[in-house]
């Protein structure tokens, strides 16, 4: 059983929406992986707006129950917005993979995590890759995990706002 890849191109933006009153699921045998490189031919290129930055990309997902972790792979160019909004991603939650860590050659944080009224399970984040985490009106479950939400010290202190954020677990953030 392979993990559920979403590969964004530079620029690309992709929206995934539940539709009013459904809740898809998405059960990931592994992992549903965002691997962010400088090009994948195969995919379909999805329209971003002008006034966004060319190699930004971003991730949005609205409505969804997804079982199984989201892992961020390398982001080898440019900065990934992974937007999660009413969303329930249990038990596994959201991680970066180590060898995203390893691949960040440069002190520019390329990940902006924004989590709004959504249930999560642990939050697993090195600062050298997250520059930036908004958690507001959700929940963030990590008390079997050990760790609700570990953002791991690094070159930079990411941008960090908890706005009515409950949070079963402990916290580690950077000073």
């Amino acid at each position: 059983i392979r993990p559920l890849d979403i590969r964004l191109e530079t620029g690309a933006q992709l929206t995934i929406i539940a539709g009013d009153g459904l809740r898809p699921v998405i059960r990931v045998p592994r992992s549903l992986r965002v691997p962010m490189v400088r090009e994948w031919p195969e995919v379909v290129s999805f329209a971003y707006e002008e006034e966004e930055q060319p190699i930004r990309r971003r991730l949005r997902l609205s409505g969804l129950l997804i079982e199984g972790p989201i892992i961020v792979q390398p982001i080898e160019v440019g900065t990934l917005s992974l937007e999660i909004e009413s969303c329930t991603l249990l038990p596994d939650g959201i991680q970066v993979a180590e060898s995203a860590v390893a691949a960040a050659a440069s002190d520019t944080p390329r990940l902006g995590l924004h989590i709004e009224r959504s249930i999560v399970g642990p939050l697993r984040l090195p600062a050298a890759i997250c520059g930036e985490l908004h958690l507001a009106m959700s929940i963030v479950d990590g008390a079997e995990a050990g760790q609700a939400i570990l953002v791991e010290p690094g070159p930079q202190t990411p941008e960090i706002t908890l706005e009515k954020a409950t949070i079963f677990g402990p916290v580690t953030l950077p000073r």
